[in-house]
């Protein structure tokens, strides 16, 4: 009978041990910030000058949509995420970057209804990847959320436990978030909610855009190692895996360049004058694809761009911005916020007349270009950076600014 109790006794310890990890565990993400609805969070970001960086929700396109509507800029910048380096400094006028709320260009057309539903801008900064041209079949998401709740679940719940146990945190790490720790990386002075911009400096800010601090810090080195080999191969990495992203002897497909068709129509219907880019490449991709001889689907993408009628850029070659190395390179597709600066320069220097040119801050982005050179993250705000580390082991020398 003792035994029995005793059993029991442990066996109650066991149920009680196991309730109290989803606990803690909730108790971590609520401490963490994870849980603000995105009114409030959108909010308290325009007020404090807070960064987003959820460990825990694909909210993207939802998070992108309540800037939007609570910015009501006259220019958006559209488009995946190597967009979103477009920032608020670089405008005169209020800017929102509605970036990284699209994966295909058949994504775009939901999320373009959403976001016309929220705001009507003047004009839109539509950043475009070339790889959504060769995708055969459409890829469009659920759709949004429109009430701006947090949907927690079970394996949301489990994720803290993960963490720890792959190391993305440590113990201490825990135990810190636990009791309401706010900066666990100290790279940056913006306050952070959410545990990827407490724990690496990650997050997006309140005009929509992305402050990267975790690329002044160590850690970048293990966070970027996949883009490191990835570069660092770069002749076999465009020629393998015919149909991928940047894969050799890949077509345009005629639906998803109808789906941008009816996309630049919307826009245009709501009022809004559309300028498209095509974004920088990293330089070892841009000479690879070059000399391989089985990427002319990106010539043949350039010419049907120019036929659209629109205002148009093709900036693929970042050496036509005057950046022919890596160093204003997140990886190999994403460029920093010195690039972006360039992007709008050679707008306005190729064409005075753009749509975008009452709204570009001429002056503050020759300073930037000029005081950011080699550089992926930057600072307008009287916030002393420390220098970037060398993380795509390219030579570069990122000073403090």
């Amino acid at each position: 009978m003792r035994e029995h109790r005793r059993f029991l006794a442990w066996f109650a310890l066991f149920l009680g041990l196991l309730g109290l990890v989803p606990a803690l565990n909730y108790a971590l993400v609520w401490q963490a910030g994870e849980l603000l609805p995105l009114g409030p969070l959108v909010r308290l970001q325009h007020e404090t000058r807070a960064i987003y960086g959820t460990g825990l929700h694909d909210n993207r396109r939802e998070h992108r949509i309540e800037i939007v509507r609570q910015r009501q800029p006259e220019v958006i910048a559209l488009g995946s995420s190597t967009a979103l380096d477009m920032r608020q400094e670089y405008f005169t006028r209020p800017f929102a970057c509605a970036c990284q709320a699209m994966d295909s260009i058949d994504d775009g057309e939901v999320f373009v209804e959403a976001m016309l539903r929220a705001a009507r801008p003047k004009v839109v900064l539509f950043a475009l990847d070339f790889w959504w041209f060769t995708t055969r079949r459409p890829q469009i998401r659920e759709p949004l959320r429109t009430d701006g709740a947090v949907q927690m679940t079970r394996r949301k719940l489990l994720r803290p436990t993960d963490w720890l146990w792959e190391g993305t945190l440590s113990s201490g790490d825990y135990l810190r978030l636990l009791a309401g720790a706010r900066d666990l990386g100290g790279a940056t002075r913006h306050p952070k909610v959410g545990v990827m911009a407490i724990k690496r400096d990650l997050g997006i800010r309140a005009d929509g855009s992305e402050m990267s601090g975790i690329r002044l810090t160590p850690a970048a080195f293990d966070f970027y190692a996949k883009a490191r080999a990835e570069i660092g191969e770069a002749p076999a990495f465009v020629l393998r895996n015919p149909g991928t992203r940047f894969g050799p002897d890949n077509a345009l497909v005629p639906e998803r360049l109808a789906a941008l068709r009816r996309v630049l129509d919307r826009l245009e219907a709501a009022g809004a004058k559309t300028v498209l880019l095509l974004p920088p490449v990293a330089p070892p991709l841009v000479r690879a694809m070059a000399a391989s001889g089985r990427h002319g689907y990106l010539r043949q993408l350039d010419r049907q761009l120019v036929a659209l009628g629109v205002e148009y850029y093709n900036f693929q070659d970042p050496a036509t911005l005057g950046a022919a190395d890596l160093c204003e390179f997140a990886d190999y597709n994403h460029s920093g916020n010195t690039m972006h600066m360039r992007m709008l320069q050679a707008v306005l220097q190729r064409n005075p007349a753009s749509a975008l040119a009452p709204y570009v801050d001429r002056a503050r982005i020759a300073a930037g270009i000029r005081r950011f050179a080699g550089r992926t993250v930057a600072s307008f705000d009287d916030e002393a950076l420390a220098g970037e580390v060398d993380y795509l082991g390219a030579g570069c020398r990122r000073g403090t600014n």
